[in-house]
């Protein structure tokens, strides 16, 4: 695991030892693993987990994109919900350290921090905009307007015919990968 930087001394003497193979994430198992061949309900998983890979690996890194074991067994729209839900927005936030800017980034919730307006019409991270004078009673010139990061409780309670929608605007914002 390259992301774990807490084993290097250990690292070295298993390297001298063995043979080692990268082993990255590969979307394409999906499509063995999962029934309708990977796509559930109009969703293309293995296209979500690679667009949500290529946005960890613009904003961090390639050693802390998503295994596709996250979804192996992923066989429906609210299965799917659990795994984003329990497994990789609590790994995101570990990534970002609860930077949720970049979270809303990789999940395409796209918030426009100066209106403080979500262009997603679908968010899985919901961003409530605290205005400073509502809070404090004043305009205080040391400090901004922030923001207040959740997860969308529409999403958490969305009937499952609803899900696609919060599944595809993942994907929206992003066009076709071009080869190198």
């Amino acid at each position: 695991n390259t992301a774990d930087r807490s084993i290097a001394l250990m690292d070295v003497a298993l390297r001298r030892r063995f043979t080692f193979r990268e082993l990255m994430p590969d979307p394409s198992v999906l499509e063995d693993c999962m029934p309708n061949g990977s796509v559930l309900s109009d969703v293309n998983v293995p296209q979500l987990l690679e667009c949500i890979n290529l946005r960890i690996q613009f904003l961090y890194d390639r050693d802390h994109t998503i295994g596709h074991s996250y979804f192996v067994h992923v066989d429906s729209l609210d299965s799917l919900r659990g795994v984003l839900i329990n497994r990789v927005i609590p790994l995101l936030q570990e990534y970002f350290y609860e930077d949720w800017e970049k979270i809303c980034l990789v999940l395409g919730c796209r918030c426009d921090l100066d209106s403080g307006t979500q262009s997603n019409t679908h968010p899985l991270i919901k961003a409530k905009r605290l205005v400073e004078k509502e809070i404090l009673g004043f305009d205080h010139d040391d400090y901004d307007d922030q923001f207040n990061y959740l997860v969308n409780p529409d999403f958490v309670e969305a009937e499952a015919n609803e899900l696609a929608k919060f599944f595809n605007n993942i994907l929206v914002s992003i066009g076709p990968v071009a080869p190198e």
